[in-house]
């Protein structure tokens, strides 16, 4: 017989048959990693070969998970996700918002394949969403549960509307009319996230609403003046005034 010498780092593991040149390597490990060299020598007539193998030994992933650097999220921050596994080797990553794949080519997104990170520069609110991640090497693929990204913004500049013609039509007058005991309704809008709070001004020294609106069920000559909206947002910290409204309250005069 022919006595084989075994490295102590594959005994018990190994096993070489003779008859095909062939190699069997048995529960595999990370540190078999490398390269194999074949050396064969014929005698008859002498010659000499050698080939080469390369083995890469891989562990499955385990499910990732997503971590946002910043929370809460405001428009035009620079925003960071990192996907995070605990077990495996060698990944190359993936990201989704929704269903749809994230182009790294894209200059918004700073990305790799290689990267466990997705940075958002500058980010819009249309950015926000359900981001998943997804790890994947040769052996195994996993994908991360999603992980919704708030993005907080506004208040815009309020839009009022009121319940009234202007006085003399467009052409002659900015000021709004209503005529003595007729209900007024006035309403602001502005879009934001989370949703504005309001807060309405008379002749700049009286809070007349903390809601979007005032509505005055039978009006008197006090109400009229120049009205405002205020609108905040408590986590972007940014407060708009509306464009003031001129209110005039008048009698009708019969003939």
């Amino acid at each position: 017989g022919t006595n084989i010498t075994y490295n102590e780092t594959y005994k018990g593991r190994i096993k070489l048959y003779l008859n095909n040149a062939t190699l069997r390597l048995e529960n595999v490990t990370l540190g078999d990693s490398g390269v194999y060299i074949v050396d064969i020598t014929l005698f008859r007539p002498l010659s000499t070969a050698s080939a080469e193998v390369r083995l890469e030994v891989y562990t499955t992933l385990s499910k990732p998970i997503i971590t946002v650097t910043s929370s809460p999220t405001i428009e035009g921050d620079n925003v960071t996700m990192t996907c995070s596994y605990d077990e495996g080797i060698d990944p190359t990553f993936s990201w989704h918002r929704g269903s749809q794949l994230i182009d790294c080519s894209n200059q918004r997104y700073q990305c790799q394949s290689t990267s466990s990170s997705l940075t958002i520069t500058s980010v819009r609110p249309s950015e926000g969403g359900f981001y998943s991640c997804s790890v994947e090497n040769p052996v195994s693929s996993e994908t991360s549960d999603p992980k919704e990204l708030l993005v907080y913004y506004g208040p815009n500049t309020p839009n009022v509307t009121i319940n009234a013609e202007l006085c003399g039509g467009e052409e002659l007058s900015s000021s709004y009319c209503v005529e003595v005991g007729s209900p007024i309704k006035l309403n602001c809008e502005a879009d934001s996230f989370p949703k504005s709070n309001y807060t309405w001004w008379a002749n700049s020294s009286d809070v007349v609403s903390y809601n979007n609106f005032v509505h005055i069920m039978k009006s008197e000559f006090t109400d009229a003046g120049i009205y405002i909206c205020i609108a905040s947002n408590n986590y972007t910290t940014i407060t708009r005034s509306s464009p003031s409204l001129s209110l005039l309250v008048y009698k009708r005069v019969l003939p």
